[in-house]
């Protein structure tokens, strides 16, 4: 019996959380017990450690309508309040609807004549038109200018970043962060476009070309090439995460861009980090075309896994050169287990190799043992503890049915034991004192990683 009062009583069973109301299970709505909130579904079931609406008719004047978290303990988190999504309310009376129709009727108009003003202005201000003056045809050429820093994310994600909504919605609604660059044109005869090394047909029956896995915060020079005449221009990304695109697989993102020691950022594009791409344990997970990594450039393959979840020689499917490692790498806890410290100890020595770059880091999901590992890299770099949490939390966006949010503690409460007065001695002491990695594998990986 977990909380009671009177006849009223919650009760674990079967691993579940069940109210009862006079020896019975109430399917109630909100209810009060003690100086907490619970939600009782039907057949009285808990709701725990999760999001769930609160019709009108189940908030028993208790709560407003809306969206609730409810924690592991199934206790309501009144800071995690979404308010519900207003409804138009629809009138009836004829003579209100045919009054409302002729307005409607009237600004659907307006906003044609508005739209059709703003498209000629649209390509007058944003964009730059190059006439070809020595053809009878007056061919031209559009492309884009980027005056404002373009964000490489989705729209929701946009809006967490501008501070609109909070990180809990996107997690609520298992946004996916990913999104590539929108690059619109006009032309009559096809013609190229070249950003970043990389070339891209630009066909006339087009007008719109998605490049993807650019990186975040950087300005990027681009050349139209048509007509064996050039037309540049340049694009600035938004300082955001980068989130990275790599068909078959999730949960991949690049761990560089964040603020690190002496006022230095992490390099991007050195370590992805991601699930498996072979399928072997979770079989969707499984890297559709290795054409599709080879801008990233990988070199190794480090993966967290147990090495028992493949007999045989091993070849990575990132490519027949890429090098592979299997490391049984522990997570949270575990890591302070000396019987886990050798483990440790070979990534962080892989890590200091500067041959082993870019890599792309995985275990099963991308989640615990990357996470872990991660979590101790950034810090020994100097990463804030926010923007260290934050990282981690990430993985949290993608629809794993898996919530990450609370197992960092313990990572966390094993690094505040080390010695130390700072997050980056602490996890320095625990490197070289503890798992045994050397002061020089430690300056190594710095050197390599950061700017």
């Amino acid at each position: 019996m977990a909380e009671k009062k009177n006849d009223h009583v919650i009760i674990e069973k079967d691993n579940r959380s069940i109210y009862f109301e006079n020896e019975k299970p109430v399917h109630k709505g909100i209810i009060k017990i003690g100086d907490n909130y619970y939600y009782a579904s039907k057949n009285g079931e808990i709701i725990q450690d999760r999001f769930y609406i609160v019709h009108s008719t189940m908030t028993n004047n208790l709560v407003k309508k809306g969206t609730y978290y409810f924690d592991e303990k199934g206790k309501l988190d009144f800071n995690s309040y979404i308010p519900p999504k207003r409804k138009r309310i629809k009138k009836h009376k004829k003579k209100i609807f045919t009054r409302k129709f002729k307005i409607a009727l009237s600004i659907a108009l307006a906003l044609v004549l508005l739209f059709s003003v703003s498209i000629v202005l649209f390509y007058q201000s944003k964009s730059n038109i190059i006439e070809d003056e020595y053809q009878e045809n007056s061919n031209s050429v559009v492309i884009p200018s980027f005056n404002d820093a373009v964000y490489l994310c989705s729209y929701p994600m946009q809006l967490y970043y501008k501070g609109e909504i909070t990180f809990s919605e996107l997690v609520h609604d298992k946004v996916l962060p990913y999104k590539g660059l929108e690059f619109n044109y006009h032309v009559i005869n096809n013609g190229t476009l070249e950003i970043d090394g990389r070339y891209y047909p630009l066909e006339s029956s087009k007008k719109t070309i998605i490049i993807d896995n650019l990186k975040t915060g950087f300005t990027y020079d681009f050349t139209v090439s048509v007509d064996e005449k050039e037309y540049k221009g340049s694009v600035t990304t938004e300082k955001t995460n980068r989130f990275v695109k790599i068909l078959g697989i999730q949960n991949t993102r690049d761990i560089g861009g964040y603020l690190a020691m002496n006022n230095k950022r992490i390099k991007q594009g050195m370590i992805i980090r991601g699930t498996e791409i072979d399928g072997l344990v979770e079989k969707d997970y499984i890297l559709r075309d290795k054409d599709d990594v080879q801008d990233f450039g990988f070199k190794y393959d480090m993966d967290l896994r147990d090495e028992s979840v493949f007999f045989g020689e091993y070849i990575s499917p990132l490519g027949n050169n890429v090098k592979h490692k299997f490391y049984g790498s522990p997570m949270y806890d575990d890591c302070f287990e000396e019987e886990n410290y050798k483990a440790i100890r070979d990534i962080f020595t892989d890590l200091a190799k500067e041959e082993n770059y870019p890599m792309y880091m995985h275990c099963t999901y991308g989640a615990d043992r990357t996470g872990s590992i991660v979590y101790i890299l950034q810090g020994l770099l100097g990463v804030s503890y926010s923007d260290m949490s934050f990282e981690y939390q990430l993985t949290n966006l993608y629809p794993y049915n898996l919530d990450v949010s609370t197992n960092l503690t313990e990572l966390q409460l094993g690094i505040s034991k080390q010695k130390g007065d700072t997050l980056i001695e602490k996890i320095e002491n625990y490197l070289i004192g503890d798992v045994g990695v050397s002061v020089e594998d430690i300056n190594s990986i710095r050197n390599i990683l950061l700017e």
